[in-house]
């Protein structure tokens, strides 16, 4: 087993570096956080709904976001970048008079845009497929109540970032209708290289 791992570990670096010599792709990461809204408060009105008892939640405002990507430069102003996205957790309390439960949701997902570059300035819009992921039943006050676990579905993209040489950049980036939930949205600042 440990002899297949290495072999695939090793093609996939003949394979991306085989990629690399190509002066048209163009490998990267970027990185920060995220101010997430991954639809607590319609977990809570599922509660409240369970329960017959007005709920409340408290959720944090954000997570680390993780995005390695590959680009496919058409020209020296126009490309195409794919991308697979990843978060950390999303902590959410709701709580109403028959007790408090806890939960944490993630997202994950590819998104794939078109950056347009003027000057130090790119821009993108483009499209992503994401799964948002929580609990699939929380205890509320000895209640069981199903809120869903993990959602899926798909939705826009917008950014820009601001080029600081040939290989780095900050950017801001807003996620749209995370997960398929038209109240879920990651806006996200970061800060990417590209290898």
């Amino acid at each position: 087993m440990k002899k297949i791992l290495l072999i695939v570990i090793l093609s996939s670096f003949t394979f991306i570096n085989s990629l690399q010599a190509q002066d048209d792709i163009v490998f990267g990461i970027d990185g920060g956080w995220g101010f997430l809204d991954l639809g607590a408060d319609d977990t809570a009105q599922i509660i409240a709904n369970a329960t017959s008892r007005t709920t409340s939640y408290a959720e944090d405002s954000g997570a680390f976001v993780i995005r390695p990507f590959m680009q496919y430069e058409l020209d020296e102003t126009s490309a195409f970048e794919i991308v697979y996205f990843f978060t950390g957790d999303v902590k959410a309390t709701y709580t109403n008079s028959r007790g408090s439960a806890s939960e944490s949701y993630n997202a994950s997902g590819f998104d794939l845009s078109y950056l347009y570059t003027f000057d130090e300035y790119t821009f993108k819009i483009g499209v992503h497929t994401s799964e948002v992921t929580g609990a699939a039943t929380l205890n509320m006050g000895g209640t069981n109540v199903a809120v869903g676990g993990a959602t899926s579905g798909s939705g826009a993209l917008v950014g820009f970032n601001y080029n600081l040489d040939k290989n780095t950049y900050v950017g801001l980036q807003q996620f749209s209708n995370l997960g398929g939930d038209d109240d879920a949205d990651i806006i996200y600042v970061s800060y990417g290289y590209k290898f």
